[in-house]
Order: structure tokens, then sequence, then C-alpha cells
């Protein structure tokens, strides 16, 4: 979302609202002061850039084509990654995810599931993380679900 904002700051692509609405909601005086964010407010933590991504959500919400984009190249991304892995099975796969950028819901998804191999199910996760890896802990260390 930064590179697009500087991009389309530059005239390189054109503009949407995602420059206004940057600018505004971090309080920029122009656009330039981006860099000057992200260097001294932010102070170039990664953590704290990404949770810059709540507003790419807000702007895909607000039908922003730039940032839409972006999710549908993300989810290109992806499906690479998984449809390289399912070379190693014969049969249909599972993929299910968790982190912050599946909480977009739709913008990831629907793009992903086009981009993915009709091997492939999505699977949406029926608990947190941290339970679901237990559940697998469990079952590579060969305890039963329930007691025989």
């Amino acid at each position: 979302m930064l590179l697009e904002f500087s991009k389309q700051t530059d005239k390189i692509k054109p503009q949407t609202i995602l420059l206004d609405y940057l600018k505004q909601r971090l309080e920029l005086e122009n656009n330039y002061d981006i860099i000057s964010y992200v260097s001294n407010k932010l102070g170039n933590d990664r953590r704290k850039i990404a949770k810059l991504s709540k507003f790419a959500y807000e702007l895909a919400k607000l039908n922003d084509l730039s940032i839409i984009e972006i999710y549908k190249k993300s989810a290109f991304h992806l499906a690479q990654m998984a449809n390289t892995l399912k070379k190693n099975f014969d049969d249909k796969c599972i993929l299910s995810y968790t982190g912050g950028v599946w909480n977009v819901g739709k913008y990831i998804l629907d793009p992903l599931k086009e981009f993915l191999d009709n091997e492939i199910i999505i699977y949406k996760p029926k608990n947190s993380p941290s339970y679901e890896a237990c559940i697998i802990a469990k079952e590579v260390l060969g305890y039963n679900k329930t007691k025989a």
C-alpha cells in the first residue's frame, strides 16, 4: 500500500482515493511526508508498519481499485505457493489459513479461489491457531482425540 501510495503521489500510477484517505488518516501535510512518517513516527518498525494494513482493508471496502488489485496480486502469490506444495500430494489437499491478512475476507479469499489448483480445498479454520496447533501436536505425538 505504501508503494502504491508513493507511485500515485509521483503520478506513475493513476490516483485513487488512497492518496487523500491516507493523507487524512495519517495526518500528513503533504504526500511526501509519508517518508518521515514511516521513518520517524513508526521508527521503521515492521510491526507498526504492518498495522497500516487496516487502512488497506478500509479502502477495499470503499472500492479503491488499487488496493483491491494489491489483494488480488497477494492472492496470486499465495496460490502459487499452495499450488507448488500440492504437487507433493496425489489426492485433494485441504488448505487452511490464519493471520491478519485473512481478516479481509473476500478481498483475499475470492481471488485466491480463482488461482488455486482445483484439487485444493479451502477450509475455514474452526478454532484459534493455538488450539489447532495443539490438535496437530497431539496427532503427531500419537494421542487419540477420544479415550478408548
